[in-house]
């Protein structure tokens, strides 16, 4: 009996310290109608890491300036639902879609779309959609310790009219459009549990590193007899300026999952030599008792993002200040005197990740990322 009780306390002891892996299932996953906030802040300390019964102390993030709000929604009913099949939920921002299957088994990235800055120089699109084969599994259920998903995948070909004529082994073809796609390579792993510590509470965690390669494939619809063509690679040479520079790159994130809380409490973004240069962090986690959160106001929205020369804003009726910020948060640019509806010129602004700021008659604030590329 002595050593059943000190059985007992021995596992209680551990459980208080964190040493208990959790696991998550689709009631960790945000659904249909939530809501998560978080802040963007500029953290450069270490990576958390790998392993078993580790104690992540994450203390010192300090509150953000900039904060964002995601939502989910109901795939069906949005713009581009038919081409998703399967996708059953969705995350909206400014210009962008981003869609999921969400079961029992997993949690898949099925496609996204998002809006094109208009002054490219190519007959492009307002959006681009890619809808991805197979289904990218980004977590499956129940997600513990050794997870190891590893995923290549072809988006849907985005068509762009390009009437010319191009020399193939000497014959003079016809090239009617050119297709897009995607290749992704997607690998997301849980390779370490314990005990983070932030300022706002404790909580136990699963380490999930999350790594994608992402690639452009350019093709050519070329003519071969009267209307009858076929989809042929773009030779390199053909290739419009900037065509394939926009769309493809490396990214490698760590995230801390814990349960109830519907996304990763926290996202480092990793740079090429394994280095924290951002994280993303919910924002309550960033609250401690001598300081509290702005409360939140009606959303605005703006497009493109990217922008180049133009922004149009979609305002609460009761906006009377617009502000561009740079990220430190030095003021840029000042707009007034608008409707709910404002196009507003940031041919001025340098290239690069700015805030816009919304004034309320009220004084509340609310702030959203823009990206300026000239």
């Amino acid at each position: 009996m002595k050593l059943r009780a000190l059985l007992l306390i021995g596992l209680t002891f551990l459980i208080q310290k964190g040493f208990c892996q959790i696991s998550l299932t689709v009631n960790d996953i945000a659904n249909v109608g939530d809501q998560i906030i978080s802040t963007s802040i500029p953290y450069t300390g270490d990576s958390p890491a790998v392993g078993t019964g580790q104690n992540y102390d994450l203390t010192q993030l300090p509150q953000g300036f900039l904060e964002d709000t995601t939502n989910y929604i109901a795939a069906a009913g949005t713009p581009y639902a038919s081409q998703m099949p399967g996708a059953n939920i969705c995350q909206v921002s400014a210009g962008s879609y981003t869609y999921f299957v969400r079961n029992s088994g997993g949690f898949y990235l099925k496609g996204f779309v998002f809006a094109i800055p208009p002054g490219s120089g190519l007959p492009l699109p307002s959006e681009f959609v890619f809808s991805f084969s197979p289904q990218i599994p980004i977590m499956t259920f129940p997600a513990t310790m050794g997870m190891n998903l590893n995923t290549d995948a072809t988006s849907s070909r985005v068509e762009i009219p390009f009437d010319t004529t191009i020399l193939i082994s000497g014959v003079s073809t016809n090239i009617d459009k050119i297709g897009i796609k995607l290749n992704m390579k997607d690998t997301s792993v849980i390779d370490g549990w314990g005990t983070a510590n932030f300022p706002g509470g404790q909580y136990e965690v699963l380490r999930n590193t999350h790594s994608i390669n992402l690639s452009t494939t350019l093709e050519a619809y070329v003519i071969i007899f009267g209307t009858i063509g076929t989809w042929i690679p773009l030779p390199a040479s053909l290739i419009p300026g900037g065509a394939g520079d926009f769309l493809g790159g490396n990214t490698k994130d760590v995230m801390l999952w814990a349960n109830g809380r519907k996304q990763p409490m926290v996202t480092m973004s990793l740079d090429t030599l394994g280095l924290v240069i951002s994280a993303d962090v919910q924002a309550d986690l960033l609250v401690v008792s001598n300081r509290s959160l702005v409360s939140e106001i009606p959303s605005f929205e703006f497009y493109p993002n990217p922008a180049s020369s133009s922004l149009t804003f979609m305002l609460p009726e009761d906006t009377r200040k617009i502000r561009i910020r740079d990220v430190s948060g030095r003021l840029l640019q000042v707009f007034q005197n608008f409707g709910t509806v404002a196009n507003l010129s940031v041919e001025s602004l340098p290239e690069g990740v700015h805030i816009a700021e919304i004034e309320t008659s009220s004084g509340q604030l609310s702030r959203k990322r823009i990206v300026i590329k000239h």
